[in-house]
């Protein structure tokens, strides 16, 4: 039954890549709440990444219903922006960090003043307001992240769908930007889904977690509430 507070539901999904019996999801019943960090944990393969992706919009469900904010999703919309492993494949390398923020309020043709204003708003909160005018071979990885975390967030999505985002990085750049990205969820508020692989990260930074099983046919098997306070760290006890 939905829930008012539901913004994403999620309910008897399936989804397969060709006409055998097995399904790489099947089963999938979840409910996300307005501002929650949800994350989606599981080994390699089991298929958190497709379920982001039909999020996302990018991928059709082979039956089920999925819905956020009450509507059906079919395709990608503003309402839900990626923000993706690669950054490198995702800012385009031929713009400064200002104009691959402002590139998709440039697209819908929001008025030049207002879209700088807005795009130097949130390269200040990720912390790139000396480097507005650099291009991508001038930033690190974890600057490049920040590049495109900041050209998402400018769109003003009401959900930030996270795949493995920081699975390229170095494990001390990777630390610093989980972080970061506790304290721009604080800040704007904004609903999280985040893939991920590793269970440290995902009690470092979820409210919420699923637990996918192995694949084919993986199913959702367990859904935790993180009861712990923010920040958190590799040290405390329930690690």
């Amino acid at each position: 039954m939905s829930e008012k507070n539901n913004l994403i539901e999620i309910r008897n999904l399936k989804k397969s890549f060709d006409d055998n019996e097995s399904n790489i999801l099947t089963d999938i019943n979840l409910d996300i709440k307005k501002g929650e960090f949800h994350i989606l944990l599981g080994p390699s393969g089991c298929g958190k990444s497709t379920l982001l992706n039909i999020i996302a919009g990018f991928l059709k469900k082979s039956s089920g219903s999925i819905t956020v904010a009450g509507h059906s999703v079919k395709a990608p919309g503003k309402d839900r922006g990626v923000v993706f492993q690669n950054a490198d494949t995702a800012i385009y390398p031929w713009l400064t960090v200002l104009e691959n923020v402002e590139y998709g309020l440039k697209i819908n043709k929001v008025p030049k003043a207002e879209r700088r204003e807005r795009a130097l708003a949130y390269i200040d909160m990720v912390g790139l307001s000396d480097h507005v005018n650099k291009r991508p071979c001038e930033l690190s990885g974890g600057m490049k992240q920040r590049t495109q975390i900041a050209r998402v967030l400018a769109n003003d999505p009401e959900v930030l769908i996270m795949d493995e985002p920081f699975g390229a990085l170095d494990a001390q750049t990777r630390r610093t930007m989980q972080g970061e990205l506790i304290r721009i969820w604080k800040e704007t508020g904004k609903t999280i889904i985040f893939v991920t692989h590793d269970i440290q990260e995902a009690i470092l930074l979820g409210t919420d977690i699923s637990i996918f099983s192995k694949s084919p046919d993986a199913k959702i098997i367990k859904n935790y509430k993180v009861d712990l306070a923010y920040p958190r760290h590799e040290t405390d006890s329930v690690y």
